[in-house]
């Protein structure tokens, strides 16, 4: 299979939204596909980790003096087996194989966050919001709708604050001041 990078694969086109609709299930699912071969390669990993260890640990057993131990315990042996090369270098490998399984893992989650995002600008562009105007007349609407609403709102402010000094003298009259 070829190599792809999932970073442009996830690049979305607005003004192509019908070719990226297109290759979004494919792309889906060659990403789901590559996540569990990760899967599995890491599982191979994490057995050839386990053999590592246990043939490490046979030949501790078999011949302590060569590891230059002098009681054998438990310790000692996992010590051994542990700070070998081939134990290091089989568990470096279940590290790489980790990683490419989780960032194949989150490019699929990625993949279900552009599905989304391919929705949404659908949405968009059949409420015409990609037209020539740029915004659809609904919103241009509810724009001007909300501008002349807080106009009214503050000359019925500038309203309330000019009666202010006549309710004031109205409350002193009352008072007999």
């Amino acid at each position: 299979m070829e190599e792809r990078n999932y970073s442009v694969d996830l690049e979305v086109d607005k003004n192509g939204l019908d070719i990226e609709w297109e290759k979004q299930p494919k792309n889906y699912m060659y990403y789901a596909e590559q996540e569990v071969l990760a899967a599995e390669e890491k599982d191979k990993a994490v057995q050839k980790l386990s053999i590592v260890k246990a043939e490490m640990d046979a030949k501790v057993r078999s011949s302590p003096e060569k590891y230059k131990i002098d009681k054998v315990t438990e310790t000692a042996i996992s010590n051994v087996v542990n700070n070998s090369e081939e134990y290091r270098k089989a568990e470096n490998e279940v590290i790489e194989k980790t990683k490419k399984m989780k960032i194949l893992s989150s490019a699929v989650i990625a993949f279900d966050h552009k599905k989304r995002a391919l929705t949404k600008l659908t949405d968009l562009w059949i409420a015409g919001y990609y037209s020539s105007g740029g915004v659809p007349a609904s919103m241009k609407e509810k724009v001007a709708d909300n501008k002349s609403e807080k106009i009214r709102r503050k000359k019925e402010r500038k309203k309330g604050e000019n009666m202010w000094p006549q309710y004031v003298y109205l409350f002193l009259l009352v008072l007999g001041l």
